[in-house]
Parts: C-alpha cells; structure tokens; sequence
C-alpha cells in the first residue's frame, strides 16, 4: 500500500525522466496519473531515493505502455510538444510526424541513447502525479497527512519548496535550454528562473542568463495550439541556440 515514507520520499527526491546531466531540460507542472493507487505505488517504489530514472524503468509498471511499443506507437499529446522543440534544435526545422514518432520510441527521457547518457530531461516542478488539477482529482487526501489533505494545502505547502530546489538544480547543472510549459503558471517559472521572463512574440517568454537559456511556452495540449506556434517557438529557440555557439 502507498504510506507517508513513499510519497515523502518521492516529494523529497524525484524530478522526473532522463539526463540531469543533459543540456535541455522540458518542464511540466504536475505529472498525470488516472491508474489507480495500485499502479501509483508502484511507480514510487520505482523511482525511490532517486531524482531521475529512465523513463521505460520508471512506467514499466503499466500494463499497455503505448506510447513506447514499437513500431508505431501513438504520438502522446504532451510528449510532442517536448519532442518539437528538441528536435527542432538538432534539425533546425518543423520535424514531421514520422520523425516525433520515432524521437518518442527511442529516445524520450531515456537515460541512455545507443550507448550514451541522454542529453536531455523532462521533469515536473510538483513531484506527486494527480488525474487532473481539480481539487476533486485529489489522490492523496485519505493517507493522513495533513499537508496533503487537500490540492490547496499541498500546493501551499510544497510549490514554494520546490522552486527554491528547481532553482538550486538548475544552477547546480546548468542546462544550455530550460523550457517550461503552460504560461499559466508564469509566475513560478520567473522564480525559478529568478529573472524577469520577458515575451518576444505571442505566448513565448525568453531570458538569457549567460549559462541557460530559459524560456516559456503554453502547454502542448492547450486549447487553439497550432503547428503554426510550435513552428514559431521552435524557430526562435533554435536562432537563439545558435547565436550562443
């Protein structure tokens, strides 16, 4: 059963998927979870006393891994907007279909890639995955602990802690490119960017600090999101890779 020292222990520790070494780090607010509390248990089982795990050991505790079976998985609403952008860096364009699908199957917050440590991350800033962000999709408020005994406390309790500790991380490693998602959440982004994220075209806010390149984007399954934007976002991140060269 789940019990307070795993979801401490997934609080205190994990970030998320991938390469914490890697240049590009993606970040998300919250990880979904619509499985059960069976599965959940066993997915922080898995990620105990760990900050990344690859992303195949860290799901593998769910029955249809779609999204990972080769050879044609389905592309995931949330991941392609991840694979986008980092593939707009390596190629310098719009990457089509076929070539997200493959990005996703084979390299998508992998800890290796033939043989080598990953170059990227995806990671969440809140540490605990939920069905949706409605205070009624609340999955922890029955395991006795009082900070998590609604959405409202956990947040109020925990988001501050850890944009200190996404802070510190990105200091401590100093990806070339740190892009968030959902410009909702401003705000928490500028604080753990600790600068002033300033917009340069629609929905994409931009700030250099010699070392990282942040940036935020609307989330990839916001409602009016187009290939037109992605196009748009991944242009102007990869201009900007560029000129840092």
């Amino acid at each position: 059963m789940i019990n307070k020292e795993l979801i401490q222990n997934r609080i205190d520790n994990f970030w998320g998927y991938g390469n914490l070494d890697g240049s590009y780090w993606f970040i998300g607010m919250e990880e979904g979870h619509n499985l059960g509390n069976d599965i959940l248990e066993k997915r922080f089982i898995k990620t105990f006393d760990k900050n990344t795990v690859d992303i195949i050991e860290g799901l593998s505790v769910i029955k249809d891994l779609k999204w990972f079976k080769p050879p044609f998985p389905p592309v995931q609403r949330t991941y392609k907007g991840y694979i986008i952008i980092k593939l707009f860096i390596e190629l310098g364009r719009m990457p089509d279909i076929e070539e997200i699908r493959l990005f996703q199957l084979n390299q998508l917050g992998r800890e290796f890639v033939n043989g080598k440590a990953n170059d990227h991350s995806i990671l969440e800033l809140m540490p605990l995955p939920a069905p949706s962000t409605s205070k009624n999709d609340w999955p922890y408020k029955d395991f006795g602990i009082e900070d998590l005994s609604t959405r409202k406390k956990y947040l109020e309790k925990y988001k501050p802690i850890q944009i200190e500790k996404l802070h510190n991380l990105i200091k401590k490693h100093n990806p070339k490119l740190a892009v968030f998602y959902s410009t909702t959440y401003l705000e928490d982004w500028k604080k753990v960017a600790d600068c002033d994220l300033i917009e340069i075209q629609k929905n994409q806010y931009m700030y250099d600090n010699g070392k990282t390149l942040f940036c935020v984007i609307r989330h990839p399954t916001a409602h009016g999101v187009s290939n037109a934007d992605w196009n748009r976002w991944g242009q102007e991140i990869y201009n900007r890779l560029e000129l840092n060269k």
